[in-house]
């Protein structure tokens, strides 16, 4: 068993590696579920497997089994929940638990702890988002952090509800508009959630069970999950990318355009309505923002969001031609799809409309290995020589084989940067990018 103090350095490394990891608006997503899966799961099972010296294909189990329970978790608490609660951080807290307990060898009755324990600390509120807070980074930040807790808690006899999701006054009687109420069935469920939580997953017979019966993942939601291609959120990414296949369907430059008028879903619309660009985050946020630099610049990456374009004058003029509008009817789709369409009125009078429904980075409509390496390349360009990257690429390439987690830390070492070990100096390969952008 792991004396408990030890769990202190990998914690602290899940909790700043999360925040690091989120704050640029460049991880995955997940459609159904409303949730940001990478930036909760993978920093805690890292920080916890580099720290017990995990092979490859235990982290990538842990990896996968935290993504599984929480796309499910998140699906059953739907876009009621989402409308208050940021999903990724009530959602991603048992990705974590789930990833880092796997790591930690907890039997099915610590597990449960684990996950009771987790659903007690999952919060994550929207209202940073309607003032222009900071929150967003925090809600990643304490889900890994909360959800490893949780397993090393659990690892230690430390007991939790075993109903914490499930329960008449569990997360998801307390979090959604099916559970709460006085008329919800004693076990805080209805149909609906429950079918969501047991998607794909079927009774298989095991020696390890003996008479009793386990359980396993018949069909896998990882699958689903988006990668993100543009440095903004996620809900403006669908009409960025109708925004840019008119532009080049017609031939049009910035300067052609005289309206944009963007339609989406209820739930981009509630996001995304009240958000001014004070600074480069929250520039992330704001649809008139995104579609004038985005057909200012073909695409929107890192250095589309800084201090110096929101103070330039050709964006402010672009920005003033952008409406954003609710189409209902869209909303038939989401949360599976977050589809949007744009019209432009052009300067000389011409009327054009695009619509997409799986914007570049879905599983429709994936990244290229190409274009998913340069990617990791220019996120990582930020803070590492490019010699280092290299390596550090090649290692993540060969993953599945690496006798130690920890030997992905090999180029890092050999940057001659401080870190030793994720769990020793947490945020090696992200400490910049908690800083916006100028």
């Amino acid at each position: 068993m792991i004396p408990f103090f030890a769990a202190a350095r990998p914690l602290a490394a899940a909790l700043l590696n999360a925040s690091a990891s989120h704050v640029v608006e460049m991880d995955d997503l997940h459609n159904a579920s409303i949730y940001h899966p990478g930036t909760c799961v993978f920093p805690a099972a890292l920080a916890v497997a580099e720290s017990i010296g995990a092979d490859g294909p235990s982290f990538l189990t842990a990896a996968v089994a935290g993504y599984e329970v929480s796309l499910r978790i998140g699906e059953a608490l739907g876009p009621e929940h989402y409308m208050y609660f940021h999903t990724t951080g009530t959602a991603g807290t048992f990705g974590a638990a789930v990833a880092a307990g796997h790591l930690l060898g907890l039997d099915p009755q610590r597990m449960l702890w684990a996950l009771g324990s987790a659903a007690t600390q999952a919060a994550g509120l929207w209202q940073f988002l309607v003032e222009g807070a900071m929150s967003k980074q925090l809600h990643s930040a304490k889900a890994a952090f909360d959800g490893g807790l949780s397993a090393y808690l659990a690892a230690q006899g430390f007991t939790g509800p075993e109903k914490g999701i499930t329960g008449p006054r569990g997360l998801l009687a307390a979090t959604t508009a099916e559970g709460a109420g006085p008329s919800h069935a004693d076990d805080g469920l209805r149909t609906r959630q429950l079918e969501k939580l047991l998607t794909g997953v079927g009774s298989v017979a095991t020696a390890e069970a003996g008479a009793g019966t386990a359980f396993a993942f018949e069909t896998f939601k990882t699958p689903e999950v988006s990668i993100k291609y543009h440095a903004s959120c996620r809900h403006t990414h669908p009409a960025v990318d109708a925004l840019l296949l008119l532009m080049r369907t017609h031939g049009l430059r910035a300067d052609d355009l005289a309206r944009i008028t963007a339609h989406v879903y209820s739930g981009a619309y509630d996001r995304l309505k009240d958000v001014t660009p004070v600074d480069p985050w929250s520039a992330k946020f704001s649809m008139p923002f995104c579609l004038a630099q985005a057909a200012l610049r073909g695409r929107l990456d890192l250095d589309a969001f800084t201090a110096t374009a929101l103070r330039d004058a050709r964006i402010a003029d672009l920005m003033e031609r952008v409406s954003l509008v609710v189409d209902p009817s869209l909303d038939t789709l989401y949360p599976r799809y977050w589809p949007s369409w744009v019209e432009v009125d052009t300067t000389t009078g011409a009327h054009f409309a695009q619509r997409v429904d799986t914007p570049k980075g879905d599983p429709e409509n994936p990244l290229t290995d190409e274009e998913l390496e340069e990617k990791f390349r220019s996120l990582a360009l930020t803070v590492l020589p490019e010699d280092v990257v290299l390596r550090l690429l090649a290692e993540v390439s060969n993953l599945a084989n690496l006798d130690d987690v920890g030997h992905l830390l090999g180029p890092l070492r050999s940057a001659g940067g401080p870190a030793e070990s994720l769990s020793e100096a947490p945020l090696a390969t992200g400490r910049r990018d908690l800083l916006p952008r100028s």
